[in-house]
């Protein structure tokens, strides 16, 4: 009987499926972490029924866009809501501004403004941007202002 107490001391836990459901993505932690942890944890319990996999990873989400992405979308696998998370990932990464130059984006830049100096007024009420080398619409009397003609253009004195 001592034999025995001591060996369950250092035998291995099983997991079950139980544990997954204490695995919960982290206020700031990323989806790809959560994703990753989730996966380690699953890969370790023996014959996972894929809806248990499922429902416990779902539960463990927290709220945001991707969580209602999946609903919306009606995901119903692990695989399915895998090939989700990469995706949404992937979009996430790519559309996600580098922090370096988030303080830029609210500095103004001086080609800017150059653009915005060389706004005319139309007599509909609307504008636009004059370019240099371009006619106005109201010297031509055209639709658009066009490129400058030398043979077109005629000075009257």
């Amino acid at each position: 009987m001592l034999f025995s107490a001591r060996f369950m001391a250092y035998k291995e836990e099983k997991k079950t499926s139980m544990h997954l459901g204490r695995i919960q993505q982290g206020k700031d932690e990323s989806l790809r972490s959560y994703v990753r942890r989730f996966n380690l944890e699953s890969g370790q319990i023996p014959d996972l029924p894929d809806g248990v996999a499922f429902d416990n990873f779902f539960r463990g989400l927290k709220k945001g866009s991707f969580k209602f992405d999946l609903v919306k979308k009606s995901v119903r696998t692990m695989a399915d809501a895998l090939d989700e998370a990469e995706s949404f990932i992937h979009a996430t990464e790519i559309c996600s501004v580098p922090k370096e130059s988030k303080g830029t984006e609210t500095t103004d830049h001086p080609q800017r403004k150059d653009k915005s100096d060389k706004k005319t007024s139309r007599p509909n009420g609307t504008w636009a941007i004059e370019k240099k080398g371009y006619q106005t619409t109201q010297s031509q009397g055209l639709k658009r202002g066009r490129p400058y003609d030398k043979r077109k253009i005629r000075v009257q004195h």
